[in-house]
């Protein structure tokens, strides 16, 4: 993907937002009032859960318990994914967590099985972006039905996230060239040019929502 159509398209999710869709804003509000020193607090979780409800995935709030019992038991290794964003990270890294070093496709694989249990495929891919945002990117349905076929945590991991991986390499590569910079300043900039501090992760899941959920054309 060229670097222009990802920005463009952050420029219709923005307008759709403002013309139709108000709720667009709780991502914002979030990630502004999210204590991240404080994860995995019950009072923490429960933002983070209140934010899935409030972003297109409904989640019983009976089953807001389990859901924080089993993001506090994931919370070694989904803390260690926060560290890493996927323009700069191998899938195939080896993570040391613990006592144990683990490859991070299979942290992530395991995180997401054990949240999805509990609340569903999409509210668990937007549980795991807020958590780590630079790193993981969410999904709804019919974005993971067209891109990664399946909604299981292999799909998930295995299939979904190497695609964004080089959906978001390719537009730092286009950026990169055509401004002669590197690959550090052509991620910088791409950010700038969304002018809401997002990271890739979520301009491209902008992206996917504009064009696959919405098919709005860029």
């Amino acid at each position: 993907m060229n670097w222009h159509k990802l920005v463009e398209a952050g420029t219709k999710f923005d307008k759709i937002g403002q013309e139709e869709l108000p709720a667009l804003s709780a991502y914002d509000r979030l990630m502004k009032e999210l204590d991240r020193t404080k994860l995995p607090e019950t009072a923490e979780v429960m933002k983070i859960y209140t934010f899935m409800n409030r972003w297109f995935s409904r989640v019983a709030l009976l089953k807001f318990e389990p859901f924080c019992r089993q993001y506090q038991l994931i919370w070694g290794m989904l803390s260690k994914l926060s560290e890493f964003s996927l323009e700069k990270t191998s899938l195939d890294l080896i993570v040391k967590v613990g006592d144990e070093n683990l490859r991070l496709s299979r942290i992530v694989h395991y995180c997401f099985d054990v949240l999805s249990e509990v609340i569903g495929s999409t509210p668990t891919s937007k549980a795991l972006h807020v958590s780590a945002p630079s790193m993981l990117v969410m999904w709804d349905r019919p974005i993971r039905e067209e891109i990664a076929h399946g909604g299981s945590g292999y799909d998930y991991s295995f299939v979904f996230l190497p695609k964004m991986k080089k959906e978001i390499d390719e537009v730092v590569a286009s950026y990169a060239l055509e401004n002669h910079c590197n690959d550090e300043a052509a991620t910088n900039q791409i950010r700038n040019r969304r002018g809401k501090n997002y990271t890739l992760a979520k301009m491209v899941d902008e992206y996917n929502w504009v064009t696959i959920t919405r098919h709005e054309q860029l």
